[in-house]
């Protein structure tokens, strides 16, 4: 009798990023209730927005399983003002 083979597929998966917003007011505190938005591109707002998360008490918010590549960013502060950048998970 002839053993049977048996097939194991394993396929690599692509590398997953975890993204922290660390939102400050003018003195260097902590800044709560910022908006932190994320960009499907570097020309952000231009391109369309993956998500958006909100700063807690320590002025930190995260955005989670961000895949590899090249992605623009907005913080807002609770003033109305903001600033706009770039971040590349690799």
């Amino acid at each position: 009798m002839a053993n049977k083979p048996i097939y194991v597929d394993v396929v690599e998966e692509p590398p997953y990023f975890d993204i922290f917003f660390r939102i400050k007011d003018y003195k260097g505190a902590p800044l709560a209730g910022a908006k932190c938005e994320l960009y499907a591109g570097a020309a952000a707002p231009t391109v369309p927005m993956i998500t958006a998360v909100i700063t807690e008490e320590d002025g930190i918010a995260i955005i989670y399983d961000i895949p590899e590549g090249e992605y623009g960013w907005r913080g807002i502060f609770p003033s109305g003002k903001g600033k706009t950048e770039e971040v590349t998970a690799a």
